[in-house]
């Protein structure tokens, strides 16, 4: 239908707004292929002249929520050549949401978008993944033996799905925990990004303040990609308890994990030492230790973190951090401002520990090439005390602590045995020539490891007691003072 405006010779005219019932007009064009800027006037002109509008269907969107409520973000219609997101933040009490499916029966793969090319009504399908509540010990902590436990146990935590929140909950891992399988390469890249559209998505456990031990167990094929914000992410995004009662990750590893996402601190066990709720609590000095835990899962920051590290991405105002006996054999793709294999970002008059710990990244030809191999942060403006922690000495850069060591140093045991003189560790061990790097299986085999034994010749009747050995490939300051 063609629509005749009369106007003044040698006058721009605005195009005016016209309405056509179930359509949307995109713009006004100079021609009937619509190419070109839109127009909003026609130009000052003496003859007469055409514009095309771009009318393009508007049509219905149905969402089957099969039981959940779309908390935001609600659509109806869409219009076609534009297309319409699809709502992500949908709840269901004792459910996780999975994602939007076209079928019914959820073949296919997750829509997260009515694209542009599409037309005619749509109809969607909610996808669910059932929770459950772990059962309980004699001493009152959660048992998890399943995947769904792990996320009953995340909504426990958290206060989300129906469950009344208990941020100092304790639990144990009964079993290994699998999510998704297969989600890694070797590299460390993402395996199928195709499959991984239809991965049961993780949800972080976020502000605890109890006890998580996994026994010696992992946790495996977590996951999560989106461009939402975080301001802090990992299997657990923030943590921190009290100096009496600190917060407690211990005993597991995070393994065939990938998680790409837009957070301001991000670890793959933890993205940091925080209190709840922070814009009330911050500086108010919280408290957590890592105790027994390594990574060996991939991280994808899709904007600048303050810090982006294999175990933790940041210490908060004050709070304070122990790391005992662990490892990073993760890998963190992208950049950040700050990336690190065990942390990565400290903010002032925080208080580090660290004792018997390592990180070798899985691929750092694949990284960001400032990527430090052990710690980043300014170590300057916090309480530090690191002891017996090592990095590939082929990985550093621009490195402010920890011991560099050789790639053969640590494929013969030689960092195994270090390791395992250190304070409590004994939990550390290796099989040469199977193991490349050590683990904490607690006994070390086939070393070729050589150490040697150190006299110290003073005087008579000297009965201070000195170091009586070293180990080949690192070097031990003699003693300053002799004791009398």
């Amino acid at each position: 239908e063609n629509i005749e405006i009369a106007a003044p010779k040698g006058f721009a005219v605005r195009i005016p707004d016209i309405e056509r019932a179930g359509y949307e007009n995109l713009g006004w064009f100079g021609n009937p292929e619509f190419k070109g800027d839109t127009l909003s006037h026609v130009a000052a002109a003496d003859t007469d002249a055409t514009v095309w509008g771009k009318f393009m269907a508007v049509a219905s969107i149905t969402l089957n929520t099969n039981g959940g409520t779309v908390d935001s973000g609600m659509v109806e219609k869409y219009t076609e050549g534009l297309g319409a997101k699809l709502p992500k933040k949908v709840s269901r009490d004792g459910y996780v949401f999975v994602g939007w499916y076209a079928e019914e029966d959820f073949s296919g793969n997750r829509v997260q978008a009515v694209g542009p090319d599409a037309t005619g009504a749509q109809v969607f399908y909610a996808r669910w993944y059932k929770m459950e509540t772990p059962a309980k010990d004699d001493a009152g902590c959660y048992v998890i033996k399943t995947a769904p436990e792990l996320y009953g146990f995340a909504a426990i935590v958290n206060g989300t799905a129906g469950y009344t929140r208990e941020r100092s909950a304790c639990a144990g891992l009964a079993n290994d925990i699998v999510v998704n399988s297969d989600v890694l390469n070797e590299d460390g890249t993402l395996k199928n990004a195709e499959a991984a559209l239809n991965f049961i998505p993780w949800n972080p456990i976020d502000s605890f303040a109890g006890v998580f031990n996994g026994n010696g167990h992992v946790v495996s094929g977590l996951f999560y990609a989106d461009s939402a914000y975080y301001e802090s992410f990992g299997f657990f995004a923030g943590i921190g308890g009290t100096a009496d009662k600190f917060a407690e990750l211990k005993n597991f590893g995070l393994v065939d994990s990938y998680f790409a996402v837009k957070a301001a601190y991000f670890g793959a066990i933890a993205g940091r030492v925080v209190g709840v709720p922070f814009s009330v609590n911050y500086g108010s000095g919280y408290c957590a230790k890592f105790s027994g835990v390594y990574n060996e899962s991939t991280l994808l920051p899709y904007a600048d973190a303050q810090g982006a590290a294999g175990i933790l991405g940041s210490i908060n105002y004050r709070s304070t951090a122990h790391f005992e006996n662990t490892y990073n054999r993760g890998l963190i793709l992208g950049r950040s401002y700050n990336i690190a294999g065990i942390l990565a970002h400290l903010s002032s008059n925080t208080t580090l520990y660290m004792v018997n710990c390592y990180s070798v990244w899985k691929s750092k030809s694949l990284m960001y090439k400032e990527s430090k191999a052990f710690i980043a942060g300014n170590l300057g403006a916090s309480t530090v005390s690191i002891d017996n922690c090592y990095y590939l000495n082929t990985q550093a850069y621009r490195e402010i602590a920890g011991i560099p060591a050789a790639d053969s140093l640590f494929s013969n045991g030689t960092v195994t045995l270090v390791l395992r003189k250190g304070e409590n560790g004994s939990v550390w061990g290796q099989n040469v020539g199977t193991d490349a790097y050590p683990n904490l299986s607690g006994k070390l085999e086939n070393s070729q490891a050589a150490e040697y034994k150190v006299t110290f010749h003073t005087f008579e009747g000297n009965n201070a007691t000195y170091f009586d050995s070293y180990v080949a490939g690192f070097s031990k300051a003699l003693p300053e003072d002799v004791y009398m």
